[in-house]
């Protein structure tokens, strides 16, 4: 299944091949939300953590309000 998250961004594209996935249907790559344990779900989980790794800070902090993964 082929998905796409990057509302079309050219910078990051590609294709990752992976053999033997054990899923019960195909999906739609197009739903927002596709089905659970669907091809289109696992693709879409794959495609989100390639991005993920992409944009990924460390910092180091005293201020005592900020928390991991709070959004600046």
């Amino acid at each position: 299944a082929q998905v796409d998250v990057t509302r079309g961004e050219t910078t990051t594209f590609g294709e990752a091949y992976h053999w033997g996935d054990n899923y019960l249907t195909a999906g739609n790559a197009h739903d927002r939300h596709p089905a659970p344990e669907s091809g289109a779900f696992y693709a879409r989980l794959r495609h989100e953590r390639y991005l993920n790794g992409q944009t990924r800070m460390q910092a180091t902090t005293s201020c005592p309000t900020l928390c991991p993964g709070q959004v600046l």
